[in-house]
């Protein structure tokens, strides 16, 4: 299947996700490649994307996920593998970003960082399919590296009464 798009808008709204169909394959989707010129999500201008999969034994594979726009470049492979309870969701995403707090404000969290160049690293996994991502659920890792931004909104929660300078990767420059 191909798709060549000049311009796709998602809003970010919608209504809960239902749950998969236990008889539902992954496997049987067929190849996907799809192009876009104009991907947009909330106010974020993400700019081009290139989607790339392919059916794999029991499940299937994004082989690329890229979207660039001039201050970004997102990048993301990963795995959607068996059905129903014992389906399995696996992402491997990068983010590089010139100017975080823009991205930050566009995917919707506003007044919460300014400026900033940056990069995000999270390889993850969870039960279920990739519409069926439970928090309480993840297994993977996090790196954030921002540098030469400002936080503009913290609520430090239970973190106010800890010793940052006790956390072994905690550093404020």
């Amino acid at each position: 299947m191909r798709s060549d798009r000049s311009r796709a808008l998602r809003n970010g709204a919608g209504a809960p996700v239902a749950k998969a169909d236990a008889g539902f394959d992954p496997a049987a989707i067929p190849p996907l490649v799809v192009d876009v010129d104009d991907l947009r999500y909330r106010d974020a201008v993400l700019g081009s994307a290139s989607l790339r999969t392919r059916p794999v034994a029991g499940g299937l594979r994004v082989e690329r996920l890229q979207v660039q726009a001039g201050e970004q470049a997102i990048e993301a492979t990963g795995e959607w593998l068996g059905r129903g309870d014992a389906a399995r969701t696996h992402i491997a995403l990068q983010v590089d970003s010139k100017n975080m707090g823009r991205l930050m404000d566009g995917l919707g969290y506003r007044n919460w960082l300014a400026r900033g160049e940056g990069e995000v690293r999270f390889d993850a996994s969870w039960p279920g399919t990739p519409a069926g991502f439970r928090l309480a659920e993840l297994q993977g890792s996090l790196h954030i590296a921002a540098r030469d931004g400002q936080l503009l909104e913290v609520d430090p929660g239970p973190a106010a009464c800890s010793d940052c300078s006790a956390w072994p990767s905690c550093r404020a420059d």
